[in-house]
């Protein structure tokens, strides 16, 4: 239950309940967020009204430049994101004294019922952290506007962006959030066991590699000895079907063909029945991390920034890696984000909304306070800027994305509504496919009449 909480202006009180998020599949049957931190259980927070002091104020800043502008920015997170960002926003308001700035924010499930309750009041925040899947319903409701007339007249500056920072954020070439934090998907891996073992985790290394590889290792190591985590099957088939020259979605559907999903879930049986990955069985009841242990486990795959959670729960140093290849495939990952800051259409303050996301993406003390939680930083400026002030193992999330984008292939348009529907479907599949409920043909065939139901 959220509470609402008054706050005066630099003052915030905060009643928060912690929840670490770290499957890199989402949470459990809900759409799986981009956020790949955490979506914490935290309460909403409203500012103070009074009605003398409120928007109508003509009040002119000390520079004489601007009447008194309020803009509200939401977002969801725990306790850690809430205090960095109302920390920014002060920074924000002691530059710029003539826009206040509101903060509003919750845990991910509150987060989506508050906006909800706004969107039928039609009195959205200004700026919204946006989910990478629900850009497409909220773009087409006209909830969120096009950002590129503002990144054009410098507004927002992404001069210091990679352009495939943003790709996963278009539409049709319009920019419809900014990217708060670069990610792509990875193997955190036990560097000591990997060394251990000799074993060189290299770009150009494929499927069939690894499991030749990680089969030999459990035929001399024991049964004790498992390769590979799996349990995230629906991101890294998104990696293994772009790999294999197709896309995930296509339209308003399904962008591949029977085949490679049946080669697929052939793949995921096989790792499953010869013990190279952690079964179902062996899975159960596991913490997050725990299969990182000693002998346990080499890797599991995860969203690269990721490894700043799964580190903190396990002694032995992790790594970061590409996933495997497909033998002969053009490079299937792409950079992610975990999420991304859009303006909203009920914004009446959109310039001023837009210099607050470039505040957030640009300025240096502003991304020091951050500190690369929500993940890595787009501007090359910032990141660089960051290395000597964070966790070496943060900078391993910086140091893989050049790796990731070496080795990837553009973006594929953003998901069409329903993905959530078929991921669902999917992880149901492969669920019943490691049990030996069904075969792999029978497998593909559910996903793709899922998928059609879907999008009919």
């Amino acid at each position: 239950m959220m509470k609402k909480i008054k706050l005066k202006r630099g003052l915030v009180a905060l009643l928060l309940v912690l929840v670490l998020f770290l499957g890199a599949c989402g949470n459990g049957d809900d759409p799986e967020p981009e956020d790949d931190n955490d979506n914490d259980e935290t309460a909403e927070v409203t500012p103070e009204s009074d009605d003398e002091d409120d928007e109508d104020d003509e009040d002119v800043d000390e520079n004489g430049e601007s009447d008194q502008i309020t803009i509200t920015v939401g977002w969801w997170g725990g306790d850690v994101r809430h205090e960095r960002t109302i920390a920014v926003i002060e920074l924000f308001e002691e530059l710029h004294p003539h826009i206040t700035v509101e903060p509003v924010f919750a845990g991910w499930d509150d987060y989506w019922t508050l906006l909800n309750t706004h969107v039928a009041g039609g009195s959205l925040p200004d700026v919204i952290q946006m989910d990478v899947t629900r850009i497409t319903e909220w773009a087409e409701s006209d909830l969120i506007i096009g950002l590129n007339d503002l990144i054009n007249s410098g507004h927002i500056d992404l001069s210091d962006v990679d352009p495939s920072f943003q790709e996963v954020l278009q539409i049709d070439g319009e920019n419809m959030a900014i990217n708060l934090g670069a990610n792509g998907f990875a193997m955190v891996y036990n560097t000591e066991l990997a060394a251990e073992l000799g074993f060189e985790f290299t770009p150009d290394l494929t499927w069939d590699e690894w499991a030749e590889f990680l089969t030999a290792t459990r035929a001399e190591r024991g049964d004790d000895f498992y390769g590979w985590g799996m349990g995230a099957e629906y991101e890294i088939f998104n990696v293994y079907v772009r790999d294999a020259g197709y896309a995930m979605y296509e339209g308003e559907g399904l962008g591949f063909d029977k085949p490679v999903l049946v080669e697929f879930f052939e793949m995921v049986e096989m790792f499953n029945d010869t013990g190279i990955a952690v079964t179902p069985q062996r899975g159960e009841g596991v913490e997050d991390g725990e299969l990182l242990h000693g002998e346990v486990i080499l890797s599991e795959m995860f969203a690269s920034n990721q490894i700043i959670g799964v580190q903190n729960s396990v002694e032995a140093e992790l790594g970061l890696a590409l996933l495997p290849r497909v033998e002969g495939g053009r490079g299937g990952n792409w950079i992610r984000a975990s999420m991304g800051f859009s303006i909203t259409g009920h914004s009446q303050h959109p310039e001023e909304a837009a210099m607050f996301i470039d505040f957030f993406t640009n300025n240096l003390e502003a991304n020091e306070i951050l500190a690369a939680e929500r993940g890595a930083p787009i501007s090359s400026v910032v990141m660089d800027h960051l290395r000597d002030t964070v966790d070496p193992v943060v900078v391993r999330t910086f140091d893989i994305l050049p790796v990731i984008t070496a080795n990837s292939s553009p973006a594929d348009p953003i998901p069409p509504a329903g993905q959530a529907d078929v991921r669902l479907a999917f992880l149901r599949a492969v669920e019943e496919l490691r049990f030996g409920i069904v075969s792999p043909d029978e497998a593909a065939d559910y996903v793709i009449s899922a998928a059609e139901d879907v999008f009919q």
